[in-house]
């Protein structure tokens, strides 16, 4: 493209020569002003300011050499529902072409969950046989969770879950 101010067309090569030279100019620059040697006039959040522009037109120059490159970020959120016995599921199936794919398209490789229940509901407030008046109450079991793609972990975490827990009978106080 021409400059603004002037109407002579470069031919291609000078103009690729005058973009490169531009590129390692507002690298020069960045590193003056890090260092320092730029002077006292840009400091704080001027600095951060001025790097992020830096880093911003030298971008676009790079675009012209390197072509545009655009990253798009997708969340999915996959609801599970544990059910008392069942240990694995299937949450969904990822593909490198599709995405996330719902968990009988057979197209992707399954992420799943795996839960490991640790057993541990134990309770010191359960009622005794003497006692008259009592509340049920469901005690969750703090169960390993780890979700999987393939054969690398994604994420594991302890989370309590009613589903693997047991009910048990708590005293409630008597009122006087």
């Amino acid at each position: 493209q021409p400059d603004k101010t002037d109407l002579a067309t470069l031919p291609l090569e000078e103009a690729a020569r005058q973009a490169a030279a531009t590129i390692f100019s507002l690298r020069r620059h960045r590193l003056e002003l890090i260092t320092g040697e730029a002077g006292e006039q840009v400091f704080g959040a001027g600095l951060g300011a001025a790097l992020a522009e830096i880093e911003r037109l030298e971008q676009e120059y790079l675009e012209l050499f390197l072509g545009k490159r655009t990253v798009a970020v997708r969340t999915v959120r996959c609801l599970v529902n544990p059910q008392e016995g069942k240990k694995q599921y299937i949450v969904c199936r990822f593909s490198p072409e599709a995405g996330v794919v719902p968990a009988n398209d057979l197209s992707g490789e399954m992420v799943s969950l795996q839960i490991e229940p640790s057993g541990d509901t134990a309770c010191p407030f359960e009622a005794t046989r003497r006692e008259s008046q009592t509340a049920a109450f469901r005690i969750a079991d703090p169960s390993e969770c780890t979700v999987a793609y393939g054969s690398s972990v994604l994420a594991r975490a302890v989370l309590p879950l009613y589903e693997f827990g047991r009910t048990v009978e708590i005293a409630v106080p008597r009122r006087r």
